[in-house]
């Protein structure tokens, strides 16, 4: 999708983002964090980015790091900006690195399809954000107590 299509999901989103507190995990290329896109893809949504995190991808088997794509260096990892909106947006905990899957803003675990991410992530969002939970340009079948929308190949 071009940037401004994803601009225009805001009717849509609103539909969905409790507006009196959400949280929105945001994956998204380093580039586009760091020009800016990310940010205004969230606040044209409605929502204040809070943290970033790191997905550091693997390969399949998590023995090693595995190479994307990059413009100046290829990376090993995509950021994901956390942001919320409205006011009731605790976490349910703060510090989850005993808790899932090593360090609180680091994510490890394998690519696969485009767009699909790793269970490490969902495990993540589950532990720090309270449902509902939706998961725009999904990948098949929604995970049990989610929505899917949007995605190529949701059933």
């Amino acid at each position: 999708m071009s940037e401004s299509e994803i601009y225009d999901l805001a009717p849509l989103v609103e539909t969905w983002a409790d507006p009196d507190g959400c949280h929105l995990w945001l994956c998204s290329p380093d580039v586009l964090v760091l020009d800016g896109t990310a940010q205004r893809v969230a606040a044209s949504w409605g929502f204040t980015p809070k943290q970033l995190l790191h997905w550091e991808k693997t390969t399949d088997d998590g023995a090693s790091e595995r190479f994307g794509g990059g413009n100046w260096m290829r990376t090993v990892t995509e950021a994901v900006v956390f942001c919320t909106k409205g006011k009731s947006t605790k976490p349910l905990v703060r510090n989850v690195s005993n808790k899932v899957d090593g360090p609180s803003n680091v994510v490890e675990g394998p690519i696969s399809r485009h767009s699909a991410k790793p269970e490490s992530l969902y495990r993540r969002v589950e532990a720090i954000s309270p449902g509902p939970r939706l998961e725009m340009f999904g990948r098949g079948t929604a995970r049990p107590n989610w929505a899917a929308i949007w995605g190529n190949e949701v059933e």
